[in-house]
């Protein structure tokens, strides 16, 4: 379930304990996705020294 199909709590003091749960676990596949993320990053600055070591060393 996307986060913007999750209805509103009732009491956005109180949202219980299913809403919360809900929350945690988008969040952690939102965690898992910056793992792919920087590994692209890695990849890049990786490219970007070695192309530096080639052309200007």
């Amino acid at each position: 379930m996307d986060f913007r199909d999750a209805p509103e709590p009732a009491d956005r003091r109180d949202p219980g304990n299913d809403y919360l749960n809900d929350e945690l676990e988008r969040n952690r596949r939102d965690e898992f996705r910056l793992i792919g993320k920087a590994g692209l990053a890695l990849l890049f600055v990786t490219v970007l020294v070695v192309v530096r070591q080639i052309f200007f060393v």
